[in-house]
């Protein structure tokens, strides 16, 4: 679900009126966190900016595991999840719709599904961490 957001989480952070990452620079994530109930007794500033300090976090570490399962991905020696890799970036990042995917790809449907779960699995763990396994 996360995956499938992505780029519209992307967006919420960079056009939001709060400018997180100038506030994250000057303190620690943690610091924010704590210390966003003293910029505004306002209960819908506050929550618009909780909102925004909770997407950017999130979205960062994504952006983190994503890299580790390129890397991965890239070094496993395995075919399969380097396609794998490639089908999650073009799903998710780049639009490209199913029958174009597996043309390029040059995959049935089927070994589409069963990529898109198996890198969804392991990004569930990375992105997760023990949570994600099931």
């Amino acid at each position: 679900m996360l995956l499938k957001h992505y780029p519209l989480l992307k967006e919420h952070c960079r056009e939001s009126v709060f400018d997180l990452p100038k506030a994250i620079t000057t303190e620690r994530v943690v610091d924010v966190l704590d210390s966003l109930e003293c910029y505004s007794s306002d209960i819908y500033i506050e929550s618009i900016k909780k909102s925004v300090t909770r997407t950017y976090i999130i979205l960062a570490h994504i952006d983190q595991m994503l890299k580790l399962y390129k890397i991965y991905c890239e070094t496993s020696g395995k075919v399969e999840d380097e396609r794998r890799y490639r089908i999650i970036q073009a799903v998710y990042f780049d639009g490209l719709k199913l029958a174009d995917l597996c043309e390029s790809e040059g995959i049935d449907e089927s070994t589409y599904y069963r990529d898109i779960r198996e890198a969804c699995s392991k990004l569930s763990a990375l992105i997760f961490g023990i949570d994600g396994i099931s």
